[in-house]
């Protein structure tokens, strides 16, 4: 899919588009079976829904990690969770490429999943990485990223994780560089959904991480990341933490 005489930078650009589907607004609906792979269908690929937001998070985001890669480091990114999502990959790699535009340089991904289905791997293997390297990590032994540290990540990707904010929080620490930033996508719980609940809710997790962990911008009330479990919420939010 990649032409391999291309530049670096040419590359990247290609991943871009290879990777996006579009345009979309983020109210779009998408049926759910369209964001899973199905059986037998771990080849298939095509572009993420990426709306105008999530382009304008990305660059904001990766902006604030450029600092935390030191010259001659490639970028890490770590995938959490992913299950049999077509696109949570798709929004990794979308991250390497702008990182790659940002330091010059390919980065790595590794995804951690409890789930070994082998098509999830299939899948993996027909996606347009070109220079960037990718780790995949199946089963309850390696893919268990709840008992994950030390990975020196200079951005973890979760969306909709099923695991405790706390536990999250504690692996975003035990893996990211200082600089280096979580995103977090889920639902936001029916008993914070009103304005003054949220607040309290934001202020619960700040003091679950407040010694290492802070926002990087307000958190975003918005399913930026299309997944079969935000399509099917009506109350999404996007929280980005940076490791201090």
């Amino acid at each position: 899919m990649l032409t391999p005489s291309l530049s670096l930078g040419c590359q990247q650009a290609q991943i871009l588009g290879l990777t996006t589907r579009g345009p979309i607004r983020l109210s779009d609906p998408l049926p759910g079976q369209d964001l899973v792979l199905q059986f037998q269908e771990g080849q298939a690929f095509c572009g993420a829904p990426v709306a105008k937001e999530l382009d304008e998070a990305e660059d904001r985001w990766v902006e604030g990690i450029a600092d935390a890669i030191p010259e001659g480091t490639e970028p890490r990114v770590l995938l959490f969770g992913p299950g049999a999502s077509k696109t949570d990959p798709l929004y990794a790699l979308r991250f390497l490429a702008k990182l790659a535009l940002k330091t010059g340089r390919a980065g790595e991904l590794a995804g951690y999943d409890v789930n070994t289905n082998p098509q999830i791997r299939h899948y993996y293997d027909g996606l347009p990485w070109g220079d960037h390297k990718v780790r995949l990590q199946l089963g309850g032994k390696q893919g268990n990223f709840e008992r994950l540290s030390g990975e020196n990540a200079h951005l973890i990707l979760a969306v909709h994780p099923s695991t405790m904010l706390d536990t999250l929080f504690r692996v975003f620490t035990d893996n990211l560089v200082s600089g280096g930033i979580g995103i977090y996508q889920a639902t936001v719980n029916h008993e914070y959904r009103e304005p003054e609940d949220y607040r309290v809710f934001l202020s619960a997790c700040l003091s679950l991480c407040r010694d290492t962990l802070e926002f990087v911008e307000q958190p975003i009330r918005s399913r930026l990341f299309r997944s079969f479990f935000s399509e099917r919420s009506d109350d999404v939010h996007v929280l980005a933490m940076r490791r201090k």
